[in-house]
Parts: C-alpha cells; structure tokens; sequence
C-alpha cells in the first residue's frame, strides 16, 4: 500500500514518470495545443486500483536527476560519459539511490542502494526488493559489469532480477558506465 501511494506521488508530482499531454502538474500547465480537459483530483484516484507499468519509471526520458548533465571540466571524457548515461540515459540513479519521505533522491547517497520504489507485478515471479549498491562497483570489477550491461550476465552467471533489464549495451557504453561506477568509490 505504502508503495503504491509513492508511485502515485510520483506520478501526480511528474518526478519519476512523464505526465501524459493534457495532464497539468503544480509546475505546468496544458498549452492550448493539449487537451483543455482538467486532470482528475488527486483525491479521486484510489490507490489500490493504480497500475504503473516498471517501464515507465525506470526509463522515463523526463525524469529530472539530481546531478547536472554538465560534468566538471576536469573529469576524464569517459567518467563524463558514464555519468551522463547513468543519470540521464540509463536512470540507474531511479531505483539505486535511496529516497526521502516525499519521494526525491537523497543527493548525497546516489547509487548507494535502495528499497526498490515500485511493487512487484503479480506476473513477475524473480523481484529485487532492494537495488544493490553500485557507486564504486562495490563486488563487481569493471569487467563484471561490462559484461552485466553488455550480455545482461551477473557476475554469478545468471541473469538479474526483475526490475533490473539484461540490458544489451554497445561496449563503448557500458565502458564508459563502468568507468564512471568505479571512479565513485570513496577516497578517490
């Protein structure tokens, strides 16, 4: 139930899922191009009968993150990449990032792990509770988790738990991503 009232917080509040055109939020408004239509109250929608596709929060192409897509002029191209693909592009930072009450990412604990913020689906029977730690690829080398993002392979051989895809990333990709996670560890 709890879980259920968060992915319907963050779905009013547009923070993990895109609103459908026409549907306002607190910070927008429909143009006249969208639907005039007013959105249904918050109130009105009962919790248990919201259905949120995992798909929709995990690769939401809106979801705003916390860290800017700019890197630091500083950082290695390939650092830089990674993080962009981490945070804006493969959303790893949605479901391995702890969250406040209200649902934002604790800035200070990105990739740290967490609670999975959605329920599991009655049809899905293998379901991670919780995301594992991946800042600094904590268990995992580089290599590890090339090969996770490239051949969707844990480091065990088997494939991960939903909601985790077995992603099938370009090498370059995954690289990058791999670079990045492991320039996190602390003390660096």
């Amino acid at each position: 139930m709890i879980r259920s009232i968060f992915v319907i917080a963050l779905l009013i509040a547009g923070t993990a899922v895109a609103q459908p055109a026409g549907v306002a939020t607190e910070d927008t408004a429909p143009t006249s191009a969208e639907s005039p239509a007013a959105p249904e109250p918050a109130a009105a929608i009962p919790a248990q009968e919201t259905i949120v596709p995992v798909e929709m929060l995990l690769m939401s192409s809106q979801t705003p993150s916390p860290v800017p897509v700019e890197a630091p002029a500083d950082m290695p191209a390939d650092v830089a990449r990674g993080q962009y693909l981490v945070h804006h592009v493969t959303m790893c930072v949605q479901c391995h990032s702890p969250r406040q009450p209200n649902g934002k990412l604790i800035t200070d604990q990105l990739l740290m792990g967490a609670p999975v913020p959605v329920d599991e689906p009655s049809y899905v029977k293998d379901w991670a509770y919780q995301a594992p730690a991946i800042a600094g690829l904590p268990g995992y080398s580089k290599e590890d988790m090339v090969r996770l993002l490239v051949q969707g392979i844990t480091r065990d051989g088997t494939y991960p738990a939903a909601p985790m895809r077995p992603f099938r990333m370009k090498q370059e990709d995954a690289e990058a991503i791999a670079v990045y996670l492991d320039s996190l560890r602390r003390g660096r």
